[in-house]
């Protein structure tokens, strides 16, 4: 049976964005497109909303983590590049809104 979803904090949200310089973990995507991002669970519980069970995925990447075409070992590696911040540069638009410069800390530049 499964767990019962426990939503992640704004906060805890905006934190996993960040790790992930607000674009896919996946390094062979890495796509901006914000509206298409999901929270994933990295070991399939849903009630395990810490930070470091959770990763940013767009929407595609996700669906095929869920299909098992993307394994859990590929996206726990992508998990501990992004907390080093050795996640390869977004690709695309950066959106229209959210700081003006990558992985600045809260620094303006």
């Amino acid at each position: 049976m499964k767990s019962a979803r426990k939503k992640p904090t704004k906060s805890l949200e905006h934190q996993i964005r960040e790790e992930c310089g607000q674009a896919c973990a996946n390094p062979s995507c890495r796509e901006w497109s914000t509206a298409t991002h999901e929270l994933h669970h990295i070991d399939q519980d849903r009630s395990n909303t810490v930070k470091s069970n959770l990763i940013l995925l767009c929407a595609s990447c996700h669906s095929k983590e869920q299909a098992g075409v993307i394994s859990v070992s590929d996206v726990m590696v992508w998990k501990r590049r992004a907390e080093a911040g050795a996640l390869p540069p977004p690709k695309g638009s950066r959106p229209a809104y959210g700081p003006s410069v990558h992985n600045n800390y809260g620094v303006a530049a």
